[in-house]
Formats: structure tokens, sequence, C-alpha cells
């Protein structure tokens, strides 16, 4: 069970790569962690790091160029979010799971400021 929940969460970051969500640091880590559990955490953690860094950087650039009107729509979407985000990805870390249950969680919380980072970047003028 924990090779394929391992094969799972390579997957995933894979397909992160290809979009061009993640580091290439991130792949050459996770690449060397060898599926370790720990080694894994820790290239997940380092990324986690950049990726919460992009988003509140795009965040606050995307917020100095609405109007207060969607500012304040913006803010109700990203507090909504993060809600969302954190049950979401709290599910995603069962406590029967073991730990491949807690780097899922871990990806999960991951994959989303990436992608939600993203999904801010296309509203911003350029």
């Amino acid at each position: 069970m924990k090779f394929f929940i391992c094969i799972f969460l390579l997957s995933i970051a894979t397909m992160s790569f290809a979009e061009n969500l993640y580091t290439d640091d991130y792949s050459t880590c996770m690449e060397l962690s060898g599926g370790n559990d720990f080694e894994m955490s820790v290239c997940i953690s380092s990324e986690y790091a950049v990726q919460d860094k992009k988003l509140n950087e795009v965040y606050k650039k995307l917020m100095s160029q609405l109007s207060d009107q969607r500012k304040q729509a913006l803010r109700e979407a990203q507090r909504q979010w993060i809600v969302y985000t954190e049950k979401n990805c709290a599910f995603y870390g069962d406590p029967d799971g073991g730990t491949m249950a807690q780097l899922s969680a871990q990806e999960c919380m991951l994959s989303s400021r990436a992608e939600r980072a993203k999904e801010l970047e296309m509203f911003l003028e350029k």
C-alpha cells in the first residue's frame, strides 16, 4: 500500500511539473528522496514555503490592481478558499492512514497553494 501511495504522490508532483507549478528543486528533491517518507515530507515542506510565498505575492499584487468593491470580493473569496482548503486537505490526513496519509495531506496543501497562485495570476494586469 505504501508503495502505491508513493507512486501516487510522485505522479501528482510530475503532473504539476508539467504545468510548471512547482520548482525544479522540488522535482529533484522528490527524486532524491527515494520514496523515504521523511525525505518526501521535507521536500513538500520546502516547496510549500515557496508556493505560499508566491501565492501571497500574487494576492497582494492583484489586490493593488482592484477597485474597492473587487478587493472586498477577492478578500471574501480568499477567506473561503482558505477554509475549504484546510478542511479538504485535513480529510486527506486520515488518522488511520499512517505517514502516507499525512504526506497526502501535505501534498494537498502544496498543490492547492500552487494552483491558487496560478489561478489568481490570470487576473493580473500585465
